[in-house]
């Protein structure tokens, strides 16, 4: 599962794609909006997301950014 964020100005039909050629692999929990596929033979992929990062730490841990001479 991921966190993404998204506006659905359109969307791909599922019932559009030929299950022999492409694999359906994010489908949106909240809309079932189809957001990703691969292709089962050809090395091709997409999305249609933006996937959210874990939260992350506000104050730096090393002190390589910070300046100095």
């Amino acid at each position: 599962m991921e966190i993404t964020a998204h506006n659905h100005n359109y969307a791909v039909d599922p019932d559009s794609i030929n299950a022999n050629e492409v694999e359906l692999t994010h489908v949106d929990l909240n809309d079932q909006t189809l957001e990703g596929m691969r292709h089962r033979t050809l090395p091709l992929f997409t999305v249609q997301y933006h996937p959210k990062p874990l939260p992350a730490r506000t104050t730096p841990t090393t002190s390589s950014t910070t300046s100095g001479a």
